[in-house]
């Protein structure tokens, strides 16, 4: 659905309920029952006769159905009152009786714009300046009295329909309708769009008219002139039926209520006289005392004339003494001149020694924190030599361990090579060569660049040479002695073989001898 035709829709609606507010508040004159629905309400043509009948004041004269029960019923009373129309001068009707009885509610433009031609031939009886104008257009008199009813509003002038764009007209009007409704003077009427949905929403909620006006619309001048005579016209509707409303036994209940307040009237009247009487004697009272406190005031003021001369006297001598005092203090001031002088510069002195003990303090702080941090760093490098001191003391450990374990290695090599040695002592002294290397002291400038466990090493390895070379010398003695055994011969001469063996023995062992010595 385009915009247009959403606005179009919206506009049906708006007219619909409007047309039939305005039909029913006739059919409510007549005792008829109101319509609830615009378009299916005229479709027998019994409720459009009653209406037509009460809107233009004259009787349908030809005989019509008053309880339809077929279509073709239905038609014929649609066309007996349009028949009616016609002959009351009503020409240019749009709508024909199958229209009215074959409603479309899709398309309800028909019966709208009917109910708009009747608006306009029959429109209710509005009397300007007193008088009634039949000859005015509808709009004329709408407007005229819209201007007879607010005529005691100064800052309203009605002149067209551009007037009521303000909502200030509506408001007003609402105001003549029901006081209690509308405050109009104590009201902030600055906002023309609040004023005009203001004034709609209590129209629609107390005189039940619709709104058939858009606030925004009608503050900006865009409502329809066709749309304002419409709404007017069901506000100067809801104005007569208020008027009309007002029957015998409501005036008469108005004039008791008068009467009742009469007489409370008459009440107060004899009350207030009394108070009249009762000030009056009041008032006399009052006179006497008022003479008698004149006395007074004349006595009094007599008495501060010479109170006021007293003042005068003791403001004279106060002056002087005040004038004595300054001239003291004049002199005081002199006197000690210096001695302010004096304070001045010693308080300049202490003010520099506090700024002075103020920067030495700063200063102390300032070292108090860098001994701070030397001291935390002092604590972080102990707690790592500490750390360094137990890893140095576990390797100390460690090598004293191992150092230990290879002493006893040596020791055991040692003993194992003193026995040795106490097992080839036999043969050394029978004068067998020893022919491996001796062990000479400079072995000691051999090992001394050495580390303390290499040193071991070096020495357990010229040990095991040495036992090495031993267990040779034992293979090669054993040798030896296989082949020194005497073969079976000829025994030579005792003396002779005796002394030859002798000799080389003895001199063999004296080297050997020589040898170990040095060795």
């Amino acid at each position: 659905m385009s915009k247009r035709e959403e606005q179009r829709k919206r506009w049906e609606e708006v007219q619909k309920k409007a047309f039939l507010h305005w039909v029913n508040s006739y059919l409510i004159k007549l005792g008829s029952d109101p319509l609830e629905d615009l378009i299916t309400g005229f479709s027998d043509g019994v409720t459009l006769i009653q209406f037509l009948e009460t809107l233009t004041g004259e009787k349908v004269t030809q005989k019509y159905s008053q309880k339809p029960r077929l279509k073709v019923h239905c038609i014929t009373n649609c066309y007996i009152a349009l028949k009616h129309l016609e002959n009351l001068g009503v020409s240019g009707l749009t709508i024909a009786a199958e229209n009215l009885v074959d409603y479309d509610h899709d398309d309800p433009r028909n019966i709208l714009g009917f109910c708009w031609q009747l608006l306009r031939k029959f429109p209710p009886n509005i009397s300007v300046g007193g008088e009634e104008n039949a000859n005015n257009p509808l709009e004329e008199r709408l407007l005229g009295w819209c201007r007879d009813t607010l005529v005691g509003y100064k800052d309203i002038e009605v002149e067209d329909f551009k007037s009521f764009e303000d909502g200030k007209v509506l408001l007003a009007l609402l105001e003549q309708y029901d006081k209690n409704l509308v405050s109009y003077g104590d009201m902030d009427k600055s906002d023309a769009v609040e004023n005009c949905r203001l004034a709609l929403q209590i129209a629609e909620d107390e005189a039940s008219i619709p709104q058939l006006l858009d606030p925004e619309e009608l503050a900006s001048g865009k409502a329809s002139d066709k749309n304002l005579v419409l709404y007017l016209t069901l506000l100067y509707n809801a104005f007569g039926e208020k008027i009309g409303s007002v029957t015998d036994a409501s005036l008469l209940e108005r004039i008791e209520e008068l009467e009742g307040l009469i007489e409370e009237l008459s009440v107060q009247k004899e009350e207030l006289e009394e108070q009249s009487l009762v000030l009056t004697e009041e008032h006399t009272e009052l006179s006497t005392n008022i003479e008698v406190l004149s006395a007074e005031k004349s006595e009094l003021e007599k008495t501060s004339e010479r109170a006021r001369e007293d003042w005068l006297k003791e403001r004279a001598a106060l002056l002087a003494r005040i004038a004595e005092l300054e001239e003291q203090i004049g002199a005081l001031e002199s006197s000690t001149g210096d001695s302010v002088e004096k304070l001045q510069a010693l308080a300049d002195k202490i003010a520099g020694e506090r700024d002075e003990l103020k920067q030495a303090k700063e200063q102390l702080q300032e070292e108090i924190e860098e001994l701070g941090e030397e001291f935390s760093h002092l604590t972080k490098k102990f707690s790592k030599a500490a750390k360094a001191k137990a890893e140095l003391e576990e390797e100390v450990e460690q090598a004293q361990r191992e150092n230990s374990s290879q002493l006893t290695a040596l020791k055991k090599n040692l003993r194992a090579h003193f026995e040795d040695m106490a097992v080839w002592k036999i043969f050394l002294d029978q004068g067998i060569q020893y022919r491996g290397e001796f062990i000479r002291e400079e072995k000691n400038e051999e090992i001394s660049g050495l580390e303390y466990n290499e040193k071991l090493q070096n020495i357990a390895d010229t040990i095991q040479a040495e036992d090495d070379e031993l267990k040779k010398m034992e293979t090669s003695a054993n040798a030896d002695e296989a082949e020194a055994e005497p073969v079976p011969e000829a025994e030579p001469e005792p003396t002779k073989s005796k002394k030859k063996s002798d000799k080389p023995k003895s001199s063999r062992r004296r080297k050997d001898k020589k040898k170990r010595s040095k060795a």
